[in-house]
């Protein structure tokens, strides 16, 4: 999938913003849409700079559970309507009904979206759209590999055995890794514009920072060259 269609298709769920949020979470997470239809309210943490979602092991394929970053235009999204939900609402379904019942109402949705855009062309050998639920996960999986590497993208989507490094590192360290891919991620311009002025402000800051610590350590380097030249007028070695 394009990064155009999928703009498009966020687009066209404008009077569901849970549905847009689903597409942005699958886009620049990698969750699989099954995933994703399970995740409550009380599975994210907004403690750090992005969301963190926590995926439960029973709702995997692979049976192990996993933590996920959203972008901050997905996170956006959510927090425009995150506070009318309690902590055991679905976040990114308003459907009613069990898990079955939610995803063919996500399946039906997406399929009349691809009508409308037009982007309804499908496999001659079995009539499947080309365009699916895991096209939105492909399209992270595709990203995250050129970035970092295949691993990293399978480790992230929820395969088992690869990067067991990545299952070490903090919370912080994993952010990191995100932030680095996200710029490639986000769908609208804004966005992206966005998150390209905040890095700017940190390597400034990170420069400020870095200006303060050369200037104090010249300042100590000066008192210890005085202290030296005192000790030698003291000893009498220099003679003013």
């Amino acid at each position: 999938m394009k990064k155009q269609e999928l703009r498009d298709l966020v687009v066209a769920q404008a009077r569901n913003p849970n549905r847009q949020a689903l597409y942005l979470a699958c886009s620049s997470s990698g969750m699989r849409s099954g995933e994703a239809l399970h995740i409550k309210k009380k599975d994210l943490d907004l403690s750090l700079d992005r969301i963190t979602i926590r995926i439960n092991a029973e709702y995997t394929k692979t049976k192990a559970g996993r933590t996920t970053f959203v972008s901050k235009e997905c996170g956006e999204k959510i927090m425009t309507y995150l506070h009318r939900l309690d902590d055991d609402d679905y976040v990114f379904t308003n459907s009613t009904g069990d898990f079955k019942t939610r995803g063919r109402a996500e399946q039906m949705a997406l399929a009349s979206a691809l009508e409308r855009l037009g982007f309804n062309e499908k496999y001659s050998s079995n009539g499947f759209y080309k365009i699916t639920s895991h096209s939105f996960r492909a399209y992270f999986f595709t990203l995250a590999t050129r970035k970092h590497d295949e691993n990293y993208a399978h480790k992230m989507t929820g395969h088992g055995g690869y990067l067991m490094q990545y299952d070490r590192m903090d919370d912080k360290k994993k952010l990191e890794m995100y932030l680095e891919l996200e710029p490639d991620l986000v769908v609208f311009d804004q966005t992206k514009n966005e998150i390209k002025i905040k890095k700017l402000q940190r390597e400034n800051e990170s420069i400020e920072q870095l200006r303060d610590e050369i200037q104090k350590l010249r300042e100590v380097q000066a008192q210890y060259d005085k202290n030296i030249i005192q000790n030698l007028k003291n000893e009498g070695v220099i003679i003013e």
